[in-house]
């Protein structure tokens, strides 16, 4: 879609904001169209379906045998730990909720050890799965909205 845009951009200009399963598309756009972006927002995602297949499987007595064949059912994005290198001195923010019971926050928390830095995870209490900015009449949006305009200012 960037290159698609066919407009002149100086400078890395563009925030991806992902969320859930459009997250790990907003990983994988951003370890390709790197040189243009100048942030990255991961809002309850993960980084590999297989991961969240397994998760979900595993949820259920009438699945959990079945959780390990989410390795060969579910194609895998292609982003790698190896291949997150690439988002070195990207700014990052991942967010997620702590009641999320769609995308279980260790997934979140699994994603944000494996990219590197600059980066910062933020921990919403009570807040469930793409909740975050609504929780506690908003409060959190205009910490996550100050974030993301120094994004653009901080680019290393």
């Amino acid at each position: 879609y960037i290159k698609g845009l066919n407009v002149q951009v100086r400078g890395p200009r563009i925030i991806l904001y992902g969320q859930s399963l459009g997250g790990v598309i907003a990983l994988d756009v951003a370890t390709v169209e790197r040189s243009h972006i100048s942030g990255l927002v991961l809002e309850a995602t993960f980084q590999k379906y297989q991961g969240i297949g397994r998760d979900i499987l595993s949820s259920h007595w009438f699945t959990w045998p079945f959780q390990h064949l989410s390795y060969v059912l579910i194609w895998d994005s292609r982003v790698s730990n190896e291949q997150l290198l690439v988002l070195k001195g990207l700014n990052k923010l991942v967010i997620h909720g702590d009641s999320d019971r769609v995308v279980d926050i260790s997934l979140g928390e699994e994603l944000y050890r494996n990219l590197p830095g600059p980066k910062e995870f933020i921990s919403v209490k009570n807040a469930g799965h793409l909740r975050v900015l609504n929780v506690e009449n908003g409060k959190y949006r205009s910490e996550v909205l100050s974030r993301i305009e120094t994004f653009t200012s901080t680019q290393q």
